[in-house]
């Protein structure tokens, strides 16, 4: 008798783990449908992805969006975690068109690409340290604006 209510205990355990992990899926698919987009089909959203940038083993919603200026090149990198946390910072950088990209250990970057006949391009890592994400480059921080 004790065997068989045992094995009732645990299977149950195991439904209800599996519940959760169905509920968190739903909770991040929800997070990636929620990017703006205006009447006239134009978006201020450059480009977004859904990945683990904090190293929880959960993904975030990120987010390049246009920066906050006129006549600089700024652009916003959002990071939005399923519980509706975020952290976001401002970049000023010369003019780059910006994407995410995934090297081949996996690992999501920020790619950026100069204009003109001999294009550079950048690799930035993502990272969130005291409530900002940050990028760097070859372990050089890009400098932010904040959020």
């Amino acid at each position: 008798m004790k065997k068989s209510r045992t094995k009732s205990i645990i299977i149950a355990i195991i439904m209800i783990l599996l519940a959760a992990i169905a509920v968190l899926g739903l909770l991040i698919h929800k997070s990636r449908a929620q990017i703006p987009e205006l009447s006239d089909g134009y978006s201020p959203i450059i480009d977004s992805i859904n990945c683990d940038v904090d190293g929880d083993w959960f993904g975030e919603t990120c987010v390049l969006s246009c920066g906050p200026t006129s006549g600089l090149f700024t652009f916003t990198l959002t990071v939005r975690e399923f519980t509706g946390t975020y952290y976001q910072s401002t970049f000023c950088t010369e003019f780059y068109r910006l994407s995410f990209w995934e090297n081949e250990d996996g690992t999501v970057q920020v790619r950026g690409e100069t204009l003109g006949e001999n294009p550079n391009v950048h690799y930035f890592d993502i990272s969130i340290e005291d409530g900002n994400v940050l990028l760097s480059e070859n372990g050089e921080l890009l400098p932010y604006w904040g959020s």
